[in-house]
């Protein structure tokens, strides 16, 4: 790709747009800035406005730490949840909203094996509660608790769907809806049939369209289809549904209400109309209200408005924490703009409920700096391109001036944007009282540098290796081609790598040659070499496997993604210990930083979690308090376990470990899912790691159409090398130019 006439005319002073890749100058410094070092604090009586505060309301109930919970449901102005703590017992927990107090019911679950709650349902005096287990694959049970005295009863229950099938073992069971202390309800998508106590159907009437929930608004069951809302109305004995009331939205009403409310998320806000009213209006947007990514627009069922307006919900279905969010005065800020991404020529942009993609992790921050920075609020800008050409386009347009503060690149292809649009953030890591080299993991810090600088800070990586079994892997100096053939050979009946078709073998080595076989700094390479010829020769040997049979076992597996691949997987498919053996032929682990991608954007397999990427415009005008949010990203690392990527940070680091080892899924496996000799494991691995992969797509296709000639039968392998060390040469050679 090379840059028109136009584009240096108008940025020749800036550099503005760069290629896809381009490479660092040997002994070349970073911009000397000279970066504040104080935050300047909110002066007194500084502007206020009308807006939402949130805050958490902690659980006090120890044994509640940890649990989860599955359903909810209010009453009056209490929220009523059902889960299963940590230890697998099932409970009931109601937080009254108003008073600010708790109360926890320990549930009767029966010979339910492994039970689950499905639903909860509060009336006047009792609650009314849907279990299932791994024994009641066509029924459930009905558990009543009586409120007043205590006592509970539990019966058999069948609230499925006509269309379940014991054979398909996906039947869903239907939540119960109480309608009062003797009688409640549930739905099976056809019709909805009325219950007492014991379980007994007693009545049902046919349902028009297919319902899509039931919510109580004023302590009012509604049953939502697509018509619109119906109210469940119980006289006489019998069951009928209110007038339909429609409103002026596609969205699903999705969040109980106790002030007459119909509520729901659309387009990153809480919206909400009347009862008798089909016009919604915004109540505020998450990303204005929440305290963290995960505190954005709750799970369905799981949010509820109170007699005050107040919005309390819980966030990712977990009993430790409250959040409620209420009108309040706030402070008045100043905006940094942050320039985002959409892609429209991708299909997934047309899912997206804005026209732009940020990560979590970068929404994470964002949130984070908004609530605690006292000067500023990020603000995002959108650039949307279907192209290359409209993608440039847009680029000229930010290097030529466009107040924007901050850049995420996240989307962008590696290194798209010039360092002469950015800010080398080096000066303020050097005089920042909080962060310093000494922060980040060596190897993931060196690799982000170019020209001496750091102009885009990247927050996690990936790993990319090859595994094999304990027993067969001695050490490095003996991991050769000539040892992993004969491997292959001495071992006919095991598969050598699993994988039904030979590109993403092919793919795997050329992503992996590109770390391996380029020097970077100085934008050479060495596809010439020896150890090249062997990883081609070895690559042939390697064919791809459709055995789907029974119990595979393998020799080898080409890990795209270690970190999510490290432990109870690994263990699984090598048929007990694991050795992380690296590629043959190399010196240090032989494996590969890998920048984070999700499948859809690279033909090479993805890695999980989406690449977070953030730079400060030269041409801001608030660049310290830019730096302030990159801190805010590099010290607040969205909290994930190792399988969301390697952060960058040491700290970061070590915490994804711990987070990994005490995840809550080992307990509930009775297996380890990742151990803390995984976990050494993968400690090893990031800091005796140095080399990191290159996504560029024109230097990728050109290495793979050679390879893939030489897997055709063309030439010799030798011959092969010598083609990708010219055509990868010119290339290199090129970008610096």
């Amino acid at each position: 790709m090379k840059l028109n006439n136009f584009f240096k005319t108008a940025v020749s002073a800036v550099l503005a747009l760069a290629l896809p890749f381009s490479f660092a100058a040997c002994g070349k410094s970073g911009e000397n800035h000279s970066p504040k070092t104080e935050i300047l604090p909110l002066e007194a009586g500084a502007d206020m406005v009308d807006g939402w505060k949130s805050e958490e309301i902690a659980v006090e109930d120890e044994s509640l730490k940890g649990a989860f919970v599955r359903c909810m449901d209010c009453y009056n102005d209490t929220m009523w949840m059902g889960g299963r703590d940590k230890n697998g017992n099932c409970f009931a927990l109601a937080y009254d909203t108003v008073n600010n107090t708790w109360q926890k019911i320990a549930l009767n679950t029966g010979e339910l094996e492994r039970p689950r709650i499905m639903s909860i349902s509060a009336a006047e005096n009792s609650l009314w509660i849907s279990a299932d287990g791994m024994n009641s694959v066509m029924f459930g049970m009905l558990i009543y608790v009586d409120l007043k005295t205590g006592e509970q009863s539990i019966c058999e229950i069948k609230a499925y769907g006509e269309s379940s099938t014991e054979a398909a073992g996906t039947a869903e069971l239907s939540p119960v809806a109480a309608l009062d202390d003797e009688n409640g309800f549930f739905t099976t998508g056809t019709t909805a049939n009325i219950i007492n106590r014991t379980g007994e159907v007693i009545s049902e009437i046919p349902m028009e369209g297919s319902t899509q929930g039931v919510l109580r608004i004023n302590n009012v069951q509604y049953i939502f289809t697509q018509e619109g809302r119906r109210p469940v109305k119980y006289e006489g004995g019998k069951l009928s549904l209110g007038g339909c009331l429609k409103t002026d939205t596609n969205a699903v009403p999705t969040y109980f209400s106790n002030k007459g409310h119909v509520l729901f998320s659309e387009n990153g806000a809480l919206n909400k109309c009347d009862l008798d009213s089909d016009k919604p209006e915004e109540v505020f947007r998450w990303i204005d209200a929440a305290l963290s990514y995960e505190h954005m627009s709750p799970a369905a069922g799981m949010g509820f408005e109170n007699s005050e307006g107040k919005f309390f919900y819980l966030p990712q279905e977990s009993a430790d924490t409250i959040i409620k969010t209420e009108p309040a005065k706030v402070p008045v800020k100043n905006k940094l703009t942050m320039a985002v991404f959409g892609n429209s020529g991708e299909r997934e942009f047309a899912w997206n409920s804005e026209n732009y993609s940020v990560s979590p992790e970068l929404m994470d921050a964002v949130i984070r700096f908004n609530n605690t920075d006292p000067e500023y609020k990020i603000v995002f800008k959108p650039y949307v391109y279907e192209n290359d050409t409209q993608r440039e386009n847009l680029l000229m347009e930010l290097a030529t001036g466009s107040g924007i503060d901050l850049i995420d690149t996240s989307i962008l292809p590696e290194r798209a944007v010039n360092k002469g649009m950015l800010t080398d953030l080096l000066p303020y890591i050097d005089s920042d009282s909080d962060v310093s080299r000494d922060t980040f993991i060596p190897a993931l810090f060196n690799v982000q540098l170019r020209d001496g600088g750091l102009y885009e800070y990247t927050s996690r990586f990936s790993l990319m290796t090859l595994v094999t079994r304990a027993e067969f892997f001695n050490n490095r100096e003996s991991w050769t081609k000539e040892n992993v053939i004969a491997l292959i050979e001495e071992n006919p009946d095991m598969v050598p790598v699993w994988c039904r078709e030979q590109e993403y073998i092919r793919d795997f080595f050329v992503l992996a040659s590109t770390g391996e076989f380029i020097d970077r700094q100085n934008g050479t390479c060495s596809f010439d070499s020896t150890r090249f010829v062997s990883w081609l020769e070895l690559l042939k040997a390697l064919p791809a496997s459709n055995d789907t049979g029974g119990d595979i076992e393998l020799i080898l597996n080409l890990c795209q993604d270690f970190p999510s691949y490290a432990g109870f997987e690994a263990r699984y498919e090598m048929g007990g210990d694991y050795a992380i053996a690296g590629f043959p032929d190399t010196e240090g682990t032989g494996s590969y930083f890998v920048p984070l991608s999700d499948v859809h954007r690279s033909g090479y397999g993805g890695t999980m979690g989406l690449n977070t990427r953030v730079g400060i415009m030269a041409s801001g005008e608030h660049k310290y308090a830019a730096w302030r949010f990159i801190k805010t990203l590099i010290l607040n690392e969205k909290k994930d376990t190792i399988s969301s990527g390697i952060p960058v940070t040491k700290a970061g680091f070590e915490e994804c470990l711990d987070l990994s080892i005490s995840s809550e899924i080992d307990e509930y496996l009775n297996a380890e899912e990742f151990s803390a000799a995984d976990a050494e494991k993968l400690r090893e691995q990031v800091y005796g790691t140095e080399k990191i992969c290159i996504r560029d797509e024109t230097l990728l296709d050109a290495i793979r159409a050679e390879v893939e000639a030489f897997l055709g039968g063309k030439g010799t392998a030798e011959e092969c090398a010598a083609q990708v060390q010219s055509r990868a040469g010119i290339y290199l050679a090129e970008q610096i130019d």
